[in-house]
């Protein structure tokens, strides 16, 4: 399921995946997509999995996006988090970064 949420933002041109594990960790890896990089980590923390999503592009600047999306990608990404009950917050400063949390 989190590897379909970060699929589901990365687009489906996904060149290569280099996915790592510690300890305490659920899921930590890069997506090299052309020119682009996207960082996703997922940690459970007191039944709480939280799960940032980060790249290297232009920022967002519409903030409405989460709560109106109008692309398929933020449409899936909100219907996975609704079934769930669970959050999305994205910071756009000079990067997007987006934080997904949910309870287990």
């Amino acid at each position: 399921m989190i590897e379909s949420m970060a699929k589901a933002k990365s687009n489906s041109s996904i060149k290569r995946t280099v996915f790592q594990k510690e300890e305490g960790e659920i899921f930590k890896g890069s997506f090299f997509l052309k020119k682009y990089i996207i960082f996703v980590e997922a940690n459970l923390v007191n039944n709480e999995v939280q799960i940032f999503i980060s790249d290297n592009g232009h920022p967002l600047n519409d903030k409405k996006i989460l709560s109106n999306p109008k692309t398929l990608g933020f449409q899936l990404v909100n219907a996975l988090i609704d079934q769930l009950n669970g959050s999305i917050e994205l910071e756009s400063k000079q990067q997007n970064k987006f934080s997904i949390f949910f309870n287990i």
